[in-house]
């Protein structure tokens, strides 16, 4: 957990502790803050909430909003 892939179907990951802080266990809210145009080849709104993601332990992902490096725990 926790990905959110924007309206233009950039993936943003974060720890638990700013997932929970910005609100984006609620879906609307995670939608509003998350508006950045349609997806690529006029795909529309590829908006996607707490959506599946590689292993956060097997490459460097780090929290889109404090930076600290993601674990299998977030």
């Amino acid at each position: 957990m926790p990905r959110i892939h924007a309206t233009d179907a950039t993936c943003y990951d974060y720890c638990l502790d700013c997932w929970h802080h910005a609100g984006y266990a609620d879906e609307a809210a995670a939608h509003a803050d998350h508006q950045r145009g349609d997806g690529p080849d006029g795909r529309g709104d590829c908006f996607g909430h707490d959506c599946p993601h590689p292993p956060y332990e097997d490459d460097e992902y780090l929290c889109a909003a404090c930076g600290v490096a993601l674990t299998d725990d977030d």
